[in-house]
């Protein structure tokens, strides 16, 4: 019986892509407030799994075509960057016009775990890892380069296990080593790296050892960084790179509206959780268009892909 690696990309997709699409709209309907079939806060796991596997089959289903379909384009760079470009745009319109025309239903799609916006940001990292590191090996001559790309393949898994909280170990070490049983530090959750800068900015006895820990980190980076900054600075001038610049905005505004909303108020910016989750869903989509750009420039210049190996 064949496996499912022997499956033609459009037979898998035709497959998977309706399955998840399915399973999205079935949980989007279901849970319209004020004639919610299924309340999912009272179900938040069994709502936190389908929404992510409602995701996570669509990305597989399209996965192939979509790799394809790059390298097609790959010697047509102006109709590749618009297109990208058009896609993130037809997104942050719909989720502004969601936001203003179903805003109660907009938290539950965009800013809870069992919606669908929070699911498709870790789709779209792991996809953006994937190019770099595909990228990467197109790059095997480059040494330099190659380890940039590698370097922010790193870093996109790590955006990407920010956002399923690290499957809950973190809280699972605060509840061990400090006894709360929430996995609370005050009264702030701990799940990522992230949450520690919540509490280093708003918690006196934990800011020692939020800073601390922010230190190492910076000088880990540092170090990562010492050998491969001056390639990853010439891949982010060139042209490809413009939408990775909008995702560096677009990040540092969800952390802010996640540090202190009342930041953005104060400068006239629209805040709350839809914002954070959106504008991060946002950029997420420029960082796989900046790296979708910068693989089919590569690919143009004349390196190809190598074949996969056969599987038995």
């Amino acid at each position: 019986m064949p496996g499912i690696s022997s499956v033609s990309p459009a037979g898998r997709a035709a497959v998977l892509t309706p399955l998840g699409l399915a399973l999205a709209v079935l949980l989007a309907v279901s849970g319209v407030p004020g004639a919610a079939v299924v309340d999912w806060r009272q179900h938040r796991g069994a709502g936190t799994v389908l929404s992510h596997a409602a995701v996570a089959l669509v990305a597989a289903g399209l996965a192939p075509l979509a790799w394809r379909a790059l390298l097609a384009r790959a010697d047509r760079p102006r109709v590749l960057a618009r297109a990208l470009w058009l896609a993130i745009a037809v997104a942050a319109v719909a989720l502004a016009t969601l936001a203003v025309a179903a805003p109660r239903h907009a938290v539950e799609l965009v800013a809870r775990e069992w919606g669908l916006v929070e699911p498709a940001q870790v789709a779209l990292y792991v996809v953006a890892a994937g190019l770099a590191f595909r990228h990467a090996r197109l790059l095997a001559a480059d040494g330099p380069r190659r380890a940039a790309y590698r370097l922010a393949g790193a870093a996109l898994l790590v955006f990407a296990a920010e956002e399923v909280d690290y499957l809950g170990l973190p809280a699972l070490v605060v509840r061990l080593a400090g006894g709360s049983p929430e996995g609370r530090i005050g009264r702030h959750h701990v799940a990522g790296l992230h949450d520690l800068l919540n509490i280093g900015s708003t918690s006196g006895a934990a800011w020692l050892v939020t800073r601390l820990a922010a230190l190492a980190i910076a000088a880990g980076l540092l170090v990562a960084l010492r050998r491969v900054l001056p390639a990853l600075l010439r891949e982010l001038r060139a042209p490809e790179a413009r939408p990775a610049l909008l995702g560096a905005v677009l990040l540092a505004v969800a952390e802010l509206q996640d540090i202190d909303d009342g930041l953005l108020r104060a400068v006239g910016l629209p805040a709350g959780k839809v914002v954070e989750e959106g504008g991060e869903a946002l950029a997420a989509m420029a960082l796989v268009a900046w790296l979708a750009r910068a693989v089919a420039r590569t690919v143009a210049a004349g390196v190809t892909p190598a074949p996969r190996r056969p599987t038995a």
